[in-house]
């Protein structure tokens, strides 16, 4: 609500006596603008600053750590239609078959 929401409704109101009820009479909102010059308006914003960068900073590890189960953790899935599976299930067939034949 703007203030001169505020004064329309107030001029509807019945005039003196509901412009002493404006809880907005005595705000200036020019002044309600961030201003960095401000002290605590600049420490404010270097503190959101900074823990931005820190969050920032701590998800690489998660990150990485996220990456290295996918890639290790994809390459020691076998699934039945790759090749590589294929290639295993050849080999230890033929190994087999040498053993079989050593032990007859």
């Amino acid at each position: 609500m703007t203030r001169e929401d505020v004064e329309a409704n107030a001029e509807h109101a019945g005039g003196a006596a509901a412009q002493e009820l404006d809880p907005l009479r005595s705000v200036d909102f020019s002044k309600l603008e961030r201003q960095l010059m401000k002290p605590r308006a600049f420490l404010s914003m270097l503190l959101s600053s900074v823990a931005t960068a820190m969050t920032l900073f701590a998800l690489i590890p998660l990150f990485s750590v996220l990456l290295l189960l996918i890639w290790r953790g994809g390459r020691k899935l076998s699934l039945p239609h790759s090749r590589s599976f294929l290639r295993c299930r050849s080999r230890r067939a033929a190994d087999l078959e040498t053993r079989s034949s050593v032990l007859s």
